[in-house]
């Protein structure tokens, strides 16, 4: 018998959709009339009880897609993924100062060639600022991403009060076993979230889509974009250690070609380190004019949701930048 082929049980006082129960009859929870349960819902049930092992693999699986990232993680993500142009005004200067100031200590200390002042520059700018970028922009997707898919997964709720669930497919009564997180249809066998602990707001639940049936199904979806979001976060981090170290190879031209004017003591310009110069403040102002300028649709938009899957307060994002900039000035001021 397959169970696509059974008609959901219907109270026949008063038509609504009936809950399989535990025994041979069953009660209506709308207007309380008891249903004799003919044997092919019966059946239908012995089947349902028989699948204990996928219900309980299902929980398992579902518990790791329905665990909300750490305070920690959700605040580190709102606070460096801001939009591009605003992540350069209110981290890019200010930590790119700090930087020059950790370079300037350590060349003060220890007078390394320019080519190491530059490196710890410019490399305590990618650490402090663009590395976290990267790491947060992940954060959000997979908060929101995950949010998404769980939201997808979750049972319909009571067409009345004090009724059962229904399926998120099929909108059949759910039978839900006491202490369960998942319930699995018994007409279609979809399997559904009924105890959901991931905070997703309504964008979440208006993005959801029908992505998987069980939620084996779910979680292969979740691995792979895992590993999707993965490789982005290479890729992103990787645009910024080139855009980093380009800018730290130019400015190093800059220090060494003033270091051997200075040498020379022959009143002449570091005519090389000035074109370095010139070539990277173009290069920013490119960089910048790009980083301000208008996003195709498809890119805005998983930015905004990406963001928006973030449960925190929006005074979070608010308050990060000057947060971490009051950070590093502290820091500053004990080390050097």
């Amino acid at each position: 018998m397959r169970a696509a082929s059974v008609e959901v049980l219907h109270c026949p006082a008063c038509g609504a959709d009936v809950p399989l129960g535990e025994g041979d009859e069953t009660r209506c929870v709308h207007c309380g009339v008891v249903v004799p349960l003919p044997e092919a819902h019966r059946e239908l049930r012995r089947i349902q009880r028989e699948d204990a092992a996928a219900r309980q693999s299902a929980e398992r699986l579902f518990s790791r897609l329905d665990s909300p990232p750490f305070l920690v993680t959700r605040i580190l993500a709102a606070v460096f993924d801001q939009p591009m142009l605003v992540f350069w005004l209110f981290f890019g200067t200010p930590v790119g100062l700090f930087s020059i100031f950790a370079g300037l200590a350590v060349d003060a200390r220890f007078h390394p060639p320019s080519a190491v002042v530059s490196f710890v520059s410019f490399g305590t700018l990618f650490v402090l600022a663009f590395l976290p970028r990267s790491l947060g922009i992940y954060a959000n997707r997979r908060a929101s991403g995950r949010g998404i898919l769980v939201a997808g997964l979750r049972a319909r709720p009571p067409k009345l009060p004090g009724g059962p669930e229904e399926c998120r497919e099929c909108g059949a009564p759910l039978d839900v076993l006491p202490g369960a997180s998942v319930a699995r249809c018994a007409y279609c066998r979809a399997d559904n979230a009924v105890v959901v602990s991931t905070p997703f707001r309504k964008q979440a639940e208006r993005t959801a889509r029908r992505v998987a049936h069980t939620v084996e199904q779910a979680a292969e979806v979740d691995r792979r974009e895992r590993a999707a979001t993965r490789s982005a976060l290479f890729r992103e981090a990787g645009r910024y250690l080139l855009s980093i170290g380009t800018f730290g190879t130019l400015f190093g031209v800059y220090m060494w070609d003033d270091e051997r004017v200075q040498r020379r003591d022959d009143g002449s310009a570091p005519a090389i380190g000035l074109v370095a110069l010139v070539v990277g403040t173009l290069l920013l102002i490119v960089l910048m004019l790009r980083s301000g300028g208008t996003k195709d649709g498809r890119t805005a938009e998983e930015a905004r949701l990406r963001r928006e899957g973030n449960d925190l307060p929006s005074w979070v994002r608010v308050a990060g930048p000057p947060g971490v900039i009051a950070i590093l000035w502290i820091l500053r001021a004990i080390l050097w």
